[in-house]
C-alpha cells in the first residue's frame, strides 16, 4: 500500500471528528470560536506539534509550548498552509462530529457531551487525543485575535472562508 493510501485511511473524516470532538472537550466552557477548529488537524496531525501538546499540562500556554522554545516554533513552520492542506478534511470532519458527538455549529461551536481522552485503550489513539484535547486547552486561553497574532497568521481568513 502506498503512502497516499495510508494518509486516506488515518485521516478520514470519522477519525478526525473524534479529533474534534476531544479538542472541544479540552476547550473552556466546551467550546471555541469556529474560525480556530481550523488549527486542530495541522497541529496534531503533525508529529512535532503532537509532541509539544503531548507533554502539555494544565498550566501550559501557547507562549510556553510553542513561541517560547526552539523546538514549539520549529513545530509551528508552515502552519499556515498546513491549514490549507486540511481545509476541506476538518469541513467535513466537522459535519461528522455534529452527528456523532452533538458537536453545534454556529460562530461558536460546542459540544453538548465532552469525552475524556484518559479512557482510550490504545496508547497511540489516546496521544492524538490528549494532543487534541491539551491544544483546546491551550487555544481557549488566548483572546481569539491574540491567537492569530501570536501565531503569524496572515492569511486566515483567505484559508478558512475561501472556496
Amino acid at each position: 500500500m502506498d503512502f497516499k493510501n495510508i494518509e486516506i485511511l488515518s485521516y478520514n473524516s470519522f477519525f478526525c471528528s473524534k479529533l474534534i470532538a476531544h479538542f472541544l472537550s479540552g476547550c473552556e466552557a466546551n467550546q471555541i470560536k469556529s474560525e480556530l477548529i481550523f488549527f486542530v488537524l495541522p497541529f496534531v496531525c503533525k508529529k512535532d506539534s503532537r509532541e509539544i501538546l503531548n507533554s502539555a499540562n494544565k498550566d501550559s500556554t501557547l507562549n510556553s509550548s510553542f513561541l517560547n522554545t526552539e523546538r514549539g516554533k520549529i513545530a509551528l513552520a508552515g502552519l499556515e498552509k498546513h491549514i490549507g492542506y486540511f481545509k476541506n478534511l476538518t469541513q467535513t470532519s466537522l459535519v461528522v462530529a455534529a452527528n456523532e458527538f452533538d458537536v453545534k455549529i454556529s460562530d461558536i461551536i460546542t459540544i453538548e457531551n465532552p469525552l475524556d481522552y484518559s479512557k482510550e485503550k490504545e496508547p497511540y489513539l489516546r496521544q492524538f487525543f490528549r494532543s487534541s484535547n491539551y491544544l483546546g486547552k491551550i487555544l481557549s486561553k488566548n483572546e481569539f485575535f491574540d491567537t492569530f497574532v501570536k501565531l503569524g497568521m496572515k492569511d486566515i481568513w483567505t484559508v478558512t472562508l475561501s472556496k
